[in-house]
């Protein structure tokens, strides 16, 4: 009986140069898309046309009722009744200037105050 011998050939692998560069691409993809996406809330315009090209963007009407049919059309009735309760009742609170107003104010108050850990007795700052 004859033996055959098999040759292994090691994995092709891309170059790192490459993959830093397709993975670049894909975070000026998906930054662009937030931002764009963000300033449709921000001033609550979502229809766009450019003569050659037009496009729909999520505003805050729009992402309120995806959440609010996702919430009530699920299978999963824990799942449901957390983005009901927990993730659309942050979303409506968040929407109240008052309570945008009280965060930017907490998180500037923060920059210039010393945390104190209530287990531990320095401050961290």
């Amino acid at each position: 009986m004859a033996s055959i011998a098999i040759e292994e050939t090691p994995p092709q692998r891309a170059a790192p140069r490459s993959l830093a560069t397709g993975f670049t691409a894909l975070r000026i993809f998906f930054g662009l898309d937030w931002l764009s996406n963000g300033l449709a809330k921000l001033f609550d315009t979502g229809n766009y046309d450019w003569g050659f090209y037009s496009f729909n963007l999520i505003t805050r009407g729009a992402a309120r009722s995806i959440a609010t049919d996702a919430a009530s059309k699920t299978q999963i009735s824990p799942l449901g009744a957390f983005y009901r309760d927990v993730v659309l009742m942050a979303y409506y609170r968040l929407d109240d200037a008052h309570v945008r107003m009280q965060l930017a104010l907490g998180l500037t108050h923060t920059q210039h105050t010393d945390a104190i850990h209530p287990e531990r007795a320095e401050r961290t700052r």
